[in-house]
């Protein structure tokens, strides 16, 4: 008889890369407030993805229920004016995280992601978060406040690109009520 012992084929990186994405999510503002265990269960969750350059890892229109916590590499965000041209929004860095949008109320993407290099991400589904969601209601004003700053700042990108003639009046002022109301319906809850 011969017993072979084998370690599990897990590369290096990729335990590297999940200690690291535990202290990035804790770190982030929308998820902060996450206990280190929760952290390390959706991390234990999530799917680890990698890019190459100029690779689109979500394309604007499209449906999605993720958002994706950027690991290694650079992405940017690129947007759509009314007008027609494309405008870089935002280039993210390790850290960073996009697509909770998508993830926290069901919306089509409205933006594309582009790998400015090789890039690792981990994808974070809405049937990931959605028993978190269940046990820590705040989670919904925490990621209502950080996505509507975003979005206002996004807007103001894009305003900034129009031409004068189709610039309209953007002095709306966001009402993360209403999307912190969106985001609970979108995962069950009531309440106020």
């Amino acid at each position: 008889r011969t017993l072979d012992i084998r370690k599990p084929n897990v590369p290096q990186t990729l335990v590297s890369a999940r200690k690291n994405a535990v202290k990035t999510l804790r770190a982030s503002g929308m998820l902060s407030c996450l206990s280190e265990e929760e952290a390390v269960e959706l991390v234990a969750e999530g799917r680890f993805q990698v890019y190459g350059p100029r690779e689109a890892l979500v394309t604007r229109g499209d449906a999605g229920d993720s958002m994706f916590l950027l690991l290694e590499g650079r992405v940017e965000v690129i947007g759509k004016t009314a007008a027609g041209p494309r405008v870089v929004l935002a280039t993210l860095s390790p850290g960073d995280s996009f697509g909770e949008m998508s993830l926290v109320t069901g919306e089509p993407r409205s933006a594309t992601v582009r790998a400015i290099g090789d890039v690792m991400v981990l994808e974070i589904t809405k049937d990931h978060l959605s028993p978190l969601m269940a046990e820590r209601p705040e989670l919904a004003e925490n990621i209502g406040t950080v996505l509507e700053h975003r979005r206002k700042d996004w807007e103001e990108s894009l305003h900034r690109a129009e031409p004068e003639p189709e610039r309209g009046n953007s002095s709306r002022k966001p009402d993360s009520s209403s999307l912190v109301h969106r985001i609970r319906h979108f995962f069950g809850q009531t309440g106020p």
